[in-house]
């Protein structure tokens, strides 16, 4: 009986303890953060977008999948999702947010917004959740 009682247990907690090691490892690796002074994420805040716009091709190459979402406006057709190059600088020039999709196109969950005024970065924010909330 005793013998029983014990792989009772076992067979009860495991599925228990994996599920809260799992939202453990959610909860760990969530990131939502705003940067509004200083250096994050191998970006500047201050620096200037030509600068800040090097800074990403040297993200590119940890993230090869990178792309830049880019918005010109409201309506669901004035965005557009670019490779960080140096040929799509101009492109990228002309939105005040760029939002780096750190796993490739179409993939919200791990990125890093760029803000700028002019032609200045005013705010870094990072954004990475391995979940979807409903």
């Amino acid at each position: 009986m005793r013998k029983f009682l014990k792989i009772a247990i076992i067979l009860v907690l495991t599925p228990i303890l994996a599920i809260a090691m799992y939202f453990l490892f959610l909860w760990v690796t969530y990131i939502d953060e705003t940067v509004a002074q200083g250096t994050k994420y191998g970006f500047t805040v201050g620096a200037s977008v030509e600068k800040t716009y090097e800074d990403i091709l040297l993200v590119k190459k940890k993230h090869p999948e990178l792309m830049i979402y880019i918005s010109y406006g409201n309506r669901a057709g004035d965005n557009m999702t670019v490779p960080p190059t140096k040929d799509n600088f101009d492109i990228a020039l002309k939105s005040s947010h760029w939002e780096l999709l750190l796993d490739g196109e179409g993939e919200f969950f791990n990125i890093i917004r760029l803000s700028a005024e002019g032609n200045t970065v005013t705010e870094i924010y990072r954004h990475r959740k391995y979940f979807e909330l409903p």
